[in-house]
């Protein structure tokens, strides 16, 4: 007697897939979510060499920066929102530090939290350890 053979998956095997898909799918949001976070940092440079080209024009008008943003004719936040702006000078008018804040979902982005520039064109951050790429 001849046994028919059942055309199909078994459970089993439909269980192995979706285990391997959902170990792929894991990894590469993963992988997606930090492209993502490194790709966003370009918004904060965008909104810090704004700030910095707006301040030496302000210098060139009156001989000193200044630490109203909106003495400066710019945003406070960048063009697509991930980033807010900050003036300091510590008091002293021949000198400014920018600094860009990350809001929601950018501020997820540990490695290099703020970006910082000054008046002579130092670029930092202030997390200590760059771990999702150089931040500048």
């Amino acid at each position: 007697m001849q046994r028919s053979r059942s055309k199909g998956f078994t459970l089993i095997e439909l269980v192995i897939v979706v285990a391997i898909i959902s170990v792929l799918a894991a990894f590469a949001y993963y992988n997606y979510s930090r492209y993502a976070m490194r790709a966003r940092r370009a918004d904060g440079k965008n909104l810090l060499t704004a700030a910095a080209a707006a301040e030496e024009r302000y210098y060139t008008n009156y001989n000193k920066y200044t630490t109203t943003i909106s003495s400066l004719g710019t945003s406070t936040t960048s063009d697509k929102g991930y980033y807010t702006l900050s003036i300091t000078n510590g008091g002293d008018t021949s000198k400014y530090i920018l600094t860009a804040t990350p809001n929601a979902p950018q501020n997820q982005d540990t490695g290099c939290m703020n970006l910082i520039l000054d008046n002579t064109g130092a670029k930092s951050q202030s997390a200590s350890t760059q771990t999702n790429g150089p931040c500048w």
